[in-house]
């Protein structure tokens, strides 16, 4: 791979890392100190909604990196 994608996945995996940790330290900690329905309503809905908005960033970003076609 060329340096300029090395650079590049391994900002993505950092991201994606670091998403997932806010994640799972949230999730725990409504576990822990929320309502139940708070714990439902961010596992089941809002943690997706902001993966697919991690995604979509990744991948629009993603576009101007490689170029075009």
């Amino acid at each position: 791979m060329p340096d300029k994608a090395i650079v590049y996945t391994r900002q993505v995996t950092i991201a994606w890392s670091v998403f997932f940790l806010c994640n799972g330290l949230l999730a725990g900690a409504l576990t822990l100190w929320a309502p139940l329905s708070w714990w439902m309503i961010y596992t089941g809905l809002i943690s997706y909604g902001l993966m697919g908005l991690l995604f979509a960033i990744e991948w629009l970003i993603r576009q101007r990196v490689r170029g075009p076609p």
